[in-house]
């Protein structure tokens, strides 16, 4: 046996002393729950206690002496172990928050087997039979390419339940920021137009927005058919009651008449969360899900009638046929007790 020089010897004992110190501590606020530990810390304590006496090292020659470390009975082992156990059945898992209830939506757009259901349940909700059905539907107008046939799915003109709506603005004030309502169309179910009116303008129109609304200073005079706001107001009014309206972000076509309607009652098709994941979870453009899920072109010159950038009633075209191809999943989604509950809130 060797004995190490004085400087290495006070520098054991002063880790010595340190580890001893810490292991106290530790005994005295280690719970019984945790005596794995507290065996553990009683061997560190007095293996300290043995440095701080003398510290001496066998020479090379000899066999490697160990200090006995005492270690935890199985019997406390076991029982410990079953404790804890015991103990983590009675702690409940928390959780930070109340997780976000809300109705799941599918993964993937309806299939053509969804839109078939969804026809055959409007059909039988709005008394019309196979015949005319099929009629709208069938193989043979699927398969058209034109515009027409995609935005109109019969030549049926009734109003019926469900409406869709796009208004186009011109700008006013100073700088034509401000925005007044110029024309607002109205289609049915089948993309059939029921109202398209053009707005007398209360103020002076300094911006026209051609390029975006297609409107021209020519269409908003009295002579050509333009009517004052309050008679326009009232007509599509008396057209929303005890329907459900369907609109691409409708609450902007709402302000622009100074009218309310139900939430419950409406479908907005910038809301419905199959459409947002087009859009990565953003407001999708109108224009983006008509080329994308139509596979049509729409707010262009060549898209329209006008020759003009926009057209309202194209725009409420497009916003219709959007709702028919997801309207089972859009009433999922919006109706029944699920759009009364938010209509309370």
């Amino acid at each position: 046996m060797f004995e190490p020089s004085g400087v290495i010897q006070q520098v054991f004992r002063a880790i010595a002393r340190i580890c001893g110190a810490h292991a106290q501590i530790l005994l005295r606020s280690t719970p019984p729950c945790r005596m794995r530990n507290r065996s553990f810390l009683e061997s560190l304590s007095s293996f300290a206690a043995a440095l701080r006496t003398k510290v001496t090292f066998p020479s090379l020659q000899q066999p490697v002496s160990k200090i006995p470390i005492p270690m935890p009975a199985a019997e406390k082992t076991k029982k410990v172990g079953g404790n804890w156990k015991a103990l983590q059945k009675t702690i409940a898992p928390s959780r930070s928050s109340k997780p976000y209830d809300r109705l799941k939506v599918k993964k993937t757009l309806a299939t053509e087997a969804d839109k078939k259901a969804s026809l055959l349940a409007f059909a039988e909700d709005n008394d019309i039979s196979p015949e005319d059905l099929a009629k709208a539907y069938g193989a043979e107008a699927v398969s058209k390419k034109s515009k027409g046939s995609t935005l109109t799915s019969s030549k049926n003109t009734k109003i019926g339940r469900y409406v869709a709506i796009d208004c186009e603005m011109v700008g006013v004030g100073p700088d034509g920021t401000q925005s007044t309502l110029a024309r607002v169309s109205v289609v049915n179910f089948h993309g059939n137009e029921v109202l398209d009116l053009f707005v007398l303008p209360k103020e002076k129109v300094t911006d026209y927005r051609t390029f975006v609304s297609g409107i021209t200073p020519a269409m908003l005079k009295a002579e050509n058919g333009a009517l004052p706001f309050e008679s326009v107001q009232q007509r599509v009014a008396d057209i929303l009651q005890d329907r459900i309206l369907i609109g691409h972000a409708v609450h902007h076509d709402l302000a622009a008449l100074l009218l309310k309607h139900p939430r419950s009652r409406i479908r907005d098709t910038s809301l419905y969360p199959l459409y947002r994941q087009l859009s990565k979870g953003k407001t999708p453009s109108l224009k983006r899900l008509a080329k994308e899920l139509l596979g049509i072109e729409i707010q262009n010159v060549e898209s329209n009638d006008s020759g003009r950038g926009h057209s309202s009633v194209e725009d409420a075209k497009a916003t219709m046929s959007l709702y028919r191809r997801e309207k089972e999943g859009f009433e999922k989604e919006f109706g029944g007790l699920k759009g009364a509950r938010k209509a309370k809130e």
